[in-house]
């Protein structure tokens, strides 16, 4: 009786094993959306989400918006606008994403200039090769009671790595690099013993996103891709003060 009771409960749990399949999940429209823009594309998103609208999906690529159906068969660029509440709904959310912690910027790569009282903070990165960067250099002599972390950048071109090093390596750095973006008078190295932090400024940009000059990060973490006006830039500062 023993060996039939053994028998029969190993009979049992064999073929409960043998009859039991084996849980598959299906690949949610996040995976699928990934997958597809991978595939077809060649670049796997950062974040994938389901919006509260148009049973669209959100794709994120870095900074940049795009949107895609559930399946992952369209890409959709574009601006969202609620047409209930007049609002932005991408722009809204490249902002939130775009957004930084201020405070975790190492300031100690950046020329520091003060301007006025140096009460509200913003950050540029620049290239000396620019132009759009010395249209902002320009606008930026009309700002007053701000302190700027000048991140100068060899994006351009070999010329710019020079530039940038000669007046970061100068006796006095703001000027030289003022002299230059405003004028064109060549800053000159005069410091032997002195290291342009050009690695560190370019894993810094590379971070946080950055794909032009130039660019500009106010203190409540807000990022601005481009040259913007003084009036612009004096309006967002009284904002942050």
């Amino acid at each position: 009786m023993t060996y039939s009771v053994s028998r029969f409960l190993r009979n049992t749990a064999l073929l409960a094993l043998a009859t039991t399949s084996i849980a598959w999940a299906a690949p949610s429209s996040e995976d699928i959306i990934k997958n597809h823009f991978k595939t077809y594309l060649g670049q796997t998103p950062d974040e994938v989400r389901k919006t509260d609208y148009g049973n669209l999906y959100e794709v994120r690529i870095g900074t940049d918006i795009v949107y895609s159906d559930p399946n992952g068969l369209y890409l959709i660029a574009g601006n969202v606008i609620d047409l209930q509440s007049k609002k932005n709904l991408t722009e809204e959310r490249t902002e939130a994403v775009s957004r930084i912690d201020f405070n975790t910027l190492p300031t100690q790569y950046a020329i520091k200039i003060i301007k006025g009282d140096g009460s509200a903070k913003m950050a540029v990165f620049s290239d000396p090769n620019c132009g759009h960067c010395k249209f902002l250099e320009k606008n930026l002599q009309k700002v007053n009671d701000v302190t700027i972390y000048m991140f100068t950048m060899s994006m351009l071109s070999d010329n710019s790595k020079t530039i940038s090093e000669n007046a970061w390596c100068s006796d006095n750095p703001v000027k030289s690099w003022q002299n230059w973006m405003l004028g064109g008078v060549k800053p000159v190295k005069t410091k032997v013993t002195c290291s342009y932090p050009e690695k560190e400024i370019k894993k810094l940009a590379d971070d946080l996103g950055i794909r032009g000059t130039p660019t500009i990060f106010f203190s409540d973490g807000t990022r601005v891709p481009g040259a913007i006006e003084a009036q612009d830039i004096n309006f967002k500062l009284k904002t942050l003060r």
